[in-house]
Order: C-alpha cells, then structure tokens, then sequence
C-alpha cells in the first residue's frame, strides 16, 4: 500500500514539473518578457486584420495597448485588448496607417512592455458606383446629388461623368470641398420626355461600376 507520504512527494514533483513547462501565475512579475512580435496583416476589402504574438509565450494575465494612427487623422483607436488579434474597418484606400502595440502585464499593470509600431498603405482603388441622394425634376430639367465614398476612399477624384446618349459631360472633383457630394444639374431637355442615363466617378484608381437613372421630365 503507497503511503500518503509517497502520494504526497509524488503530487509535489508533479506541481513543479507543470510550473516549469507551463508557467505559474505567481511568477508574473517584473521580469516576464512583454515584446510582441510576429504582427501579421490580412487585408479585406475595406478594412484589415491584424495578429500578433508575445515573443515568449507564457501564461501570465496580458492583456494589449493598440493605437491606430491615420496619416490625415491623427489617432483613430486607442483602447486595451484581451485577444491576440482586431479587426480594424472601414480603412480609406490611398491612405498610410500606423499600427502601434504593446502588451501589459495585468500583475502589475503600470510598466508596460516596449512600442511595437508597423506601418502599413492601403493602395489605391476606385470608388463605388454613385448613389443617388436627392431627385429633383423640373419640365427642363433634372437636379440630382450623389453620394461617394468621401472618407472611406481618400485617393485623389478627378471628374463625375453624365452620359445620357443626347448629353454627355463632365464635372471636375479636384477642388470639390464635401469629397462625399456631388451636385448635378441636367438642363435644356424637353417637357414630358423620358430620359435614360449613367453616372460614374473617377479617380487616381479609374473609373466606378455606372449607376443607371431612368427619368420623365414634367408636363408644361
């Protein structure tokens, strides 16, 4: 019969061999290796996920300060993680971010572990077909607003096109104050006549998918 002496040893030897290959929450202090590394980045269409790692595994309670820095912005997300990973949304095309880590010792929270700063571009890409805002028919005319991307698409416009087979022009967005409203007015068409054209934007990416609009002018 084993003796509760021998029993006890054995769930002594046990305990240390655990503590030794997995950590022990006790041992989390001062000295526990807070570098984060192995970021790595999966790009969507409108946003990315960002993953990473502690350069030393460990069991320890860490948790982790991310800062997200837009080139025009300024900081965008500054707040405290639990997971090793963030899904960040609604990223502008033609614009650099900086992502910047740290992890945290939640023993004893107040030395944190060293920046971890990557820098990444999201690349050019052209704009979604136009929405249409606001209608306005006349007996001679079509007044319309459409609605872009503005912010969710920072890369440079360049013109708004109207084709409508008896009419056909362009509208110049370089200077154009709101990136995210386009006006347009259609004149000098005939009273109750029904009218069929496309719109689509331009930028430094190319052209958007068009946008169909089917209207009847007024009767006089």
């Amino acid at each position: 019969m084993i003796s509760k002496v021998v029993i006890l040893v054995w769930f002594v030897v046990f305990c240390g061999l655990v503590s030794q290959v997995y950590g022990d929450d006790d041992d989390c202090g001062a000295d526990t290796d807070l570098n984060v590394s192995n970021v790595r980045f999966t790009f969507l269409d409108q946003g990315v996920v960002v993953r990473w790692s502690l350069r030393t595994p460990t069991n320890c309670s860490i948790e982790y300060h991310l800062v997200v820095q837009d080139s025009d912005l300024g900081v965008i997300r500054d707040e405290y993680l639990e997971e090793e990973s963030v899904q960040l949304d609604a990223m502008s095309a033609c614009t650099g971010y900086n992502v910047t880590l740290r992890a945290v010792n939640k023993a004893i929270p107040s030395p944190e572990g060293p920046f971890l700063t990557t820098s990444i571009q999201f690349h050019s890409r052209a704009q979604i077909a136009p929405i249409l805002k606001s209608l306005d028919v006349e007996t001679t005319s079509i007044k319309t607003t459409w609605l872009l991307e503005g912010e969710g698409n920072r890369c440079p416009l360049r013109n708004f096109y109207v084709n409508g087979g008896n009419f056909n022009f362009s509208i110049p967005l370089e200077d154009l104050a709101d990136r995210s409203v386009v006006p347009v007015e259609i004149k000098s068409l005939q009273p109750n006549t029904m009218y069929y054209f496309q719109v689509s934007v331009e930028n430094s990416a190319g052209l958007s998918p068009p946008t169909p609009v089917a209207v009847q002018t007024l009767h006089e």
